[in-house]
């Protein structure tokens, strides 16, 4: 289809040219019957200029490109279709004129041609120059759907990403387990059931209110991720501590939602807490640091092998929490050009770029 386009639009070029300089030299339009010939000739070359250009396109966009150095892309092209353009009418000149359109005698053979060669080495870079121009119009406009698409894939992905957090906290399970814990408080204690019944419906109310928010401020989340956590205080009692120290000039930074939450839950899932076994998990940060850091100490569980420094899944584990961090990583990466960090020691550390500007993306999206 491009080269049908190209030739179209080389023969429209040819003719329209040869035409002009004809009527110039001559005064009237040329007797096609007798000059057939020197029609085709300029719509060959035309053509042939056309197509190299076409044909040098990919080249100039590896070692020139648009995007790069939009000057430079112009002048390389315009002289690379001039220099085309000049080689072939030497050749016409030399294969073609000379022999067949012997000069006058007394007549220098260049003067019967200046006028016409005059008007070529005007108009020839200017056309080439429009061909550029067209071109890199095609480029933008190509560039622009590109980075669209690209725009929506991107959106939708995070929407995805997002659902399944969501997901995960509206899990039946989730809910399964926190209306067991109520059932078991109200006969037990009323008090402690409606303290309960109130961080449930805190944590929905936030977990749907984020719903379709990309980021949200890091005190928000903390004060989300405290009435999850005292949640799960009511089932593990203090066997589990939660420990926050982190700058007030931090809480203002940005975090995708429920980021916390599901660090604290992997902590929660994949230790094994006892009475004598205590999981003690931190989220700390200064105004200095470019990393919120969120740590817990291991409590190997029964389904896990530690080997050095190494945490090994035995055979049939789900492994959702790999799940979770994976979509911890993808999130990160639509807001920010530095990774998510993951070290395991003698604890289990997460370290989350700050995000300081709700507007921040990634560079090269």
């Amino acid at each position: 289809m491009k080269y049908l386009r190209s030739i179209i639009i080389s023969t429209f070029t040819g003719l329209a040219l040869f035409f002009y300089i004809w009527i110039g030299e001559t005064g009237s339009w040329p007797i096609l019957q007798k000059h057939w010939f020197d029609v085709f000739l300029a719509v060959v070359v035309a053509n042939v200029v056309g197509l190299c250009l076409l044909r040098m396109n990919p080249l100039l966009d590896r070692y020139v490109p648009w995007n790069r150095n939009t000057g430079i892309r112009f002048l390389v092209e315009t002289v690379s279709g001039f220099s085309v353009l000049a080689v072939l009418l030497i050749v016409i000149r030399y294969a073609y004129i000379e022999p067949y359109f012997p000069p006058v005698e007394g007549e220098p053979q260049e003067s019967r041609f200046t006028d016409s060669i005059t008007k070529i080495a005007i108009l020839s870079p200017v056309i080439i120059y429009l061909y550029s121009l067209v071109n890199f119009s095609v480029f933008s406009v190509n560039q622009y759907s590109h980075l669209q698409i690209q725009s929506i894939k991107t959106e939708r992905t995070q929407l995805k990403l997002q659902f399944e957090a969501l997901k995960n906290q509206l899990s039946p399970h989730f809910l399964f387990n926190a209306l067991n814990t109520i059932s078991s408080l109200i006969y037990r204690d009323i008090k402690q059931a409606d303290s309960f019944i109130r961080q449930l419906a805190h944590t929905y109310a936030y977990i749907l209110k984020t719903d379709e928010h990309q980021l949200v401020l890091v005190g928000h989340e903390l004060d989300m991720v405290n009435d999850y956590f005292e949640m799960q205080k009511t089932r593990f009692g203090n066997s589990i501590h939660l420990k926050i120290n982190m700058d007030e000039d931090l809480k203002k930074s940005f975090i995708p939602p429920l980021t916390f939450q599901m660090l604290v839950e992997n902590a929660l899932k994949h230790n094994q807490i006892k009475e004598n076994n205590h999981l003690t998990i931190e989220i700390i940060a200064d105004e200095k640091s470019n990393y919120i850091e969120v740590n817990n100490n291991i409590i190997v569980k029964p389904e896990l092998l530690k080997i050095g420094n190494n945490l090994i899944e035995r055979p049939k584990e789900n492994g959702s929490h790999k799940i979770g961090l994976s979509n911890i990583r993808q999130r990160y990466g639509y807001f920010t050009g530095k990774r998510v960090e993951i070290m395991i020691n003698n604890k289990f550390t997460v370290k989350l770029p700050v995000i300081r500007n709700s507007n921040e993306k990634k560079r090269n999206l």
